[in-house]
């Protein structure tokens, strides 16, 4: 079994394997991106939640910064979410 399948299964994990880091740093990137955008990219910022959310439904706005350890990679949303800023979630494993 991988550390990424024992993470998601609640086994205990190396939180340093290479593979998870590598793809965990990918998710950090785009988060990064996302934190980075100006109040005019509306339209930049849908385009990176549809990247960096598991689901994300219609009318999801968040407002930057968000945080989360792995970029919102496993945060399901459904319609119309607002979040103010400074969002923090722990999304190890799919909430």
């Amino acid at each position: 079994m991988t550390a990424y399948e024992k993470m998601h299964t609640g086994e205990l994990y190396n939180c340093t394997d290479e593979e998870l880091l590598i793809e965990q740093s990918k998710c950090l990137e785009r988060l990064y991106d996302f934190n980075a955008t100006r109040p005019s990219e509306v339209e930049k910022r849908k385009q990176l939640m549809e990247q960096m959310f598991a689901e994300i439904g219609d009318e999801c706005y968040i407002e930057p910064p968000f945080h989360a350890n792995w970029g919102g990679k496993h945060v399901h949303f459904g319609k119309g979410i607002y979040a103010n800023f400074n969002l923090t979630m722990v999304d190890d494993a799919h909430i």
